[in-house]
């Protein structure tokens, strides 16, 4: 239980240090490893409360969709409700990317409390919702498609080695036994290092073109899709 908590920290330490980053680089600056710290540690609780408040407001949703996958279960399948309702899951709040980042950044840009940066956030997803919930699918699903395809040649590979046929994979083996399978894990662990902070920096470009920010060069090449 320690173990975990430490890594929950870690986790939300990170993840709010990558936002600042990709906030600094976005506006053509560079964000040293000490102040990035200092960052993310002044906004820990304020990052923490808005998760706790995301937990709450998504629970039944996520318990709906618990619910959907045990019923829509079809035991002759190999796709366990577990599988689906992490593929269907991601599916359905990545829509929901660009506001919850929104929140953080407004604490960074403007250290704002959190009621005002979840207004602000709000107001900007609302008015471009069409576009950031479109950008928000594509990039929760490519990384899932890529880490597919990483996944199987990990696959061929293991098997060409004679460590995992590849005859005796079950879908679930996806999700439930990835840690006995380093090879895959080494592949999605790359993908998801290159692809959360290109999210990040992507999120953080569309809250800055959409507030009005004077855009650098930078900012006008990667917000063009978002037009």
């Amino acid at each position: 239980m320690i173990i975990g908590l430490i890594l929950s920290i870690v986790g939300i330490l990170g993840a709010t240090g990558i936002t600042y980053i990709s906030y600094k680089t976005a506006n053509g600056e560079v964000a040293t490893f000490k102040e990035t710290y200092l960052e993310a540690r002044k906004l820990f609780w304020r990052v923490v409360a808005v998760d706790f408040l995301t937990f709450l407001v998504l629970s039944p949703c996520a318990c709906s969709l618990y619910a959907f996958s045990y019923l829509a279960y079809d035991q002759s399948s190999q796709i366990t409700p577990v599988f689906n309702i992490l593929l269907f899951g991601s599916m359905s709040f990545s829509i929901l990317i660009a506001f919850s980042s929104f929140i953080v950044i407004g604490f960074i840009a403007y250290d704002w409390g959190i009621r005002k940066s979840v207004k602000n956030a709000w107001r900007i997803f609302t008015d471009h919702f069409g576009v950031l919930a479109s950008a928000g699918i594509i990039l929760v699903v490519t990384p899932l498609l890529v880490n597919a395809i990483l996944f199987a040649i990990a696959m061929v590979i293991e098997s060409s080695l004679g460590l995992y046929p590849i005859g005796t994979l079950h879908y679930p083996d996806i999700i439930l036994t990835l840690k006995d399978r380093p090879l895959a894990n080494l592949f999605i662990s790359l993908t998801s290092i290159i692809w959360m902070p290109y999210t990040e920096l992507v999120v953080v470009i569309a809250y800055l073109k959409y507030s009005g920010v004077k855009e650098n060069d930078l900012i006008k090449a990667l917000s063009a899709p978002l037009e």
